[in-house]
């Protein structure tokens, strides 16, 4: 299975995880927002189109996750985000100079 491990530790109600299946002109086209308030370790099996894709993990006065199966690379918005090179050329977006 293929998907996102992560662990939250803290009892704050209203944590989502909005995953995406891609991104055109417009911007990141959405897939679908996973419930995580739940306390504790939370297995999100993904679907064929979101694998590869960015995640955005929301919520209010909740300790950040931890994540046990992607790599980190995090940011404290979408504008301010930094991703590999080969990972932007693959699904042509903007490169900065």
């Amino acid at each position: 299975m293929i998907g996102y491990d992560l662990e939250v530790w803290d009892t704050y109600d209203r944590k989502r995880l909005q995953l995406y299946r891609g991104v055109n002109e417009k911007g990141l086209i959405e897939s679908r927002e996973v419930d995580i308030s739940r306390r504790g370790t939370h297995r999100i099996p993904l679907e064929p189109e979101e694998m590869g894709t960015l995640a955005r993990i929301s919520g209010n006065g909740f300790a950040f996750p931890l994540m046990y199966s992607i790599s980190s690379y995090w940011s404290k918005c979408p504008a301010e985000l930094v991703i590999p090179r080969a990972v932007a050329v693959a699904d042509a977006l903007t490169i900065v100079q």
